[in-house]
C-alpha cells in the first residue's frame, strides 16, 4: 500500500510537469508564430545559414525546457525504483522473520512430539537382601506410565554391579530390574541404564541411581531416575541374611 501511495504521488507529479511543459510549449509556439508573422519580411530575407541560426535560437528555450523536464522525470523514476527496492527489502526481512518463527514453532512441535513419544518410568524398591554368599540383590519395580515402548533392556554402569530385567515379559510395560552386587565391598550407590525404543521408533535411554543407607538396624534403598514422576524409598528393620 505504501509503495502504491509513493507511485501515485510520483505519477501525479510527473503528469503535472508534462502538462506544464506542453502548455508552455504551446504558448511559446504561438508567440513565436506571431513574431515570425509580424517580422515575416525580415525572416524571408534571411539567408539559409542565418535562417538556421534563427530557428536554433528560437527553439533553444524549448529544448532546454524539455531537457529539464526529462531530468526531473528521470529523478522521479530513480526515486520510485529506490523506494520499490526499499519496500522489497523490508518485505524480504519480514518474510525471513516469519520463516524463522515458523521454523521455531515446528521445532517446538517436534520437540513436544518427541517428549510425548517417550516412556515415563515410576520406580519402587520391591525387595532387597544381603548375604555373604550372594552379596546384595535389589528388585526394583519399573512401571511405564508414559507412552508405550518396546525392546526394554537394563544395563549396569557401575563396576562389580550387574543390572538386568528379571523374567522380562515381551511387550509388558511393567518390569522388574535386578541390581546385583557381587563385589567384596558393600554397595553404597549404583547406576543402571534402561534402554528402549519409544512409540515413535526412536531409540532412547534413561539413567537410574540406587543409593543404600544403613543406620544400626535400619537398612534402606532409594532409587530415582532422571525422568521419574516419583522417587520411592523403602526401609526395613530386618536384614535378610
Amino acid at each position: 500500500m505504501q509503495q502504491n501511495k509513493v507511485s501515485n504521488s510520483i505519477s501525479e507529479g510527473r503528469s503535472a510537469r508534462t502538462l506544464v511543459g506542453i502548455a508552455v510549449s504551446v504558448v511559446y509556439m504561438i508567440l513565436l508564430s506571431a513574431l515570425i508573422t509580424w517580422r515575416w519580411e525580415s525572416v524571408k530575407a534571411l539567408e539559409l545559414n542565418a535562417l538556421g541560426d534563427f530557428f536554433a535560437g528560437a527553439f533553444g528555450p524549448l529544448a532546454i525546457l524539455w531537457l529539464v523536464l526529462g531530468y526531473l522525470q528521470q529523478g522521479d523514476e530513480l526515486k520510485q525504483n529506490t523506494e520499490a527496492l526499499r519496500l522489497q527489502a523490508a518485505e524480504l526481512a519480514n518474510s525471513v522473520k516469519q520463516q524463522q518463527k515458523l521454523v521455531e514453532l515446528n521445532r517446538r512441535d517436534a520437540d513436544a512430539r518427541a517428549v510425548a513419544a517417550r516412556p515415563k518410568f515410576e520406580t519402587r524398591v520391591v525387595s532387597f537382601r544381603e548375604s555373604a554368599s550372594e552379596g546384595q540383590k535389589i528388585h526394583i519395580s519399573l512401571k511405564n506410565v508414559g507412552a508405550p515402548c518396546s525392546h526394554l533392556r537394563a544395563n549396569s554402569i557401575t563396576e562389580n554391579v550387574a543390572s538386568y530385567l528379571d523374567d522380562a515379559k515381551a511387550g509388558s510395560q511393567d518390569q522388574v530390574v535386578v541390581v546385583h552386587s557381587t563385589g567384596p565391598d558393600q554397595m553404597e550407590t549404583a547406576g543402571f541404564l534402561v534402554s528402549y525404543i519409544d512409540s515413535a521408533g526412536v531409540p532412547g535411554s534413561q539413567r537410574f541411581d540406587v543409593n543404600y543407607y544403613a543406620d544400626e538396624e535400619i537398612y534402606s534403598y532409594q532409587v530415582g531416575g532422571e525422568d521419574d514422576i516419583r522417587s520411592w524409598t523403602q526401609a526395613t528393620s530386618t536384614k535378610i541374611d
